[in-house]
Parts: structure tokens; C-alpha cells; sequence
């Protein structure tokens, strides 16, 4: 991608032109001060992704990558502000609009992971509660309960730290 922008960049391109422009714009160095737009249709990107893909035997779309993207952003994305970062980048007004559109689940996996929440929370309904008046500060700093909803705490965090990816 480096090698690319750098390449523009000799040819005249600046930050404000197209990272991916018209064939056209590409014959010679740019001309002119006014920006070269993006591309005006996908055709080119879908038979980008087409050659790319021969040979595989499976052929892939633009979005197929956004399905791939969709489900990695899921796998990395915890909080409501990451997703909508996500969900933005991926050129979507919304987070509906990319879970409507690519957050598609067979029964099957939405079978295991309602299956996998049940097993990986050990917690008891005791130090649930525990947890919850640790995070409503309705437990005296100092106490039995306050150190022993710490350690829980601690434990929690790093139990999460270790699922994610680096």
C-alpha cells in the first residue's frame, strides 16, 4: 500500500486525490490542481476481486470482505463507541445497517455461542451480586466483601485480557 501512495505521490497525486482513481487519471502525471475523484462504479473493484480469487475455487465480491470484516470487527470490537467506529468504517451510516446487512448467523452457530455463554460464566448468583454493589460503591472501602468483589473484579479482567487478540 506504502509503495503505492508513494508511487501517486511521484506522479503529482496529494492527500486530497483519490487513493484508487479512474484508470484515466493514470496515463500520466497529474495535471491541474483540482482533486481526482474516486471511482464512479464498483466494476473495477468486482473484477479485481474476481482475478484474485480464481484459482480458489470460490469467487469474492467486495462483500465478501465486508462479511470477513463484519465478523472480525464482532471478534475485536466490545463496547458500543468501537462498533459504531467499526460500523463507520466500513461505510455504513449505522451499526443497524451493518449488522442488517452482515450480521447474518446460521441456527447452528447461534446455537453454540448461546450455548458457550452458559459455560463460560461461573460466576455464582452470590458473587454476581457481590460484583454488582462493588460497581454501585454500595460496599465499604476496606471490608471483607470490597477486597474479596476486588479480587473477583481482577479475576474478571483478567480472564478478558487473555481472549484478546494482539
Amino acid at each position: 500500500m506504502e509503495s503505492w501512495k508513494e508511487e501517486l505521490a511521484n506522479d503529482g497525486f496529494e492527500s486530497d486525490d483519490a487513493l484508487f482513481p479512474d484508470a484515466k487519471y493514470l496515463y500520466r502525471p497529474k495535471v491541474g490542481t483540482d482533486p481526482v475523484p474516486t471511482l464512479q462504479t464498483n466494476g473495477v473493484v468486482n473484477r479485481a476481486f474476481r482475478i484474485a480469487s480464481t484459482g480458489l475455487g470460490k469467487s469474492f465480491s467486495p462483500h465478501s470482505a465486508r462479511h470477513c470484516l463484519k465478523a472480525l470487527g464482532d471478534k475485536l470490537c466490545t463496547r458500543a463507541e468501537e462498533r459504531k467506529a467499526w460500523s463507520l468504517n466500513l461505510g455504513h451510516e449505522s451499526v443497524v445497517v451493518t449488522d442488517t446487512h452482515y450480521g447474518k448467523m446460521t441456527d447452528g452457530t447461534r446455537l453454540q455461542v448461546l450455548g458457550s455463554l452458559k459455560e463460560e460464566d461461573q460466576t455464582s448468583d452470590d458473587e454476581k451480586e457481590l460484583l454488582l454493589k462493588y460497581f454501585f460503591h454500595a460496599l465499604v472501602p476496606g471490608s471483607p466483601e470490597h477486597r474479596a468483589a476486588r479480587i473477583l473484579v481482577r479475576k474478571r479482567e483478567a480472564a478478558l485480557d487473555d481472549d484478546v487478540l494482539e
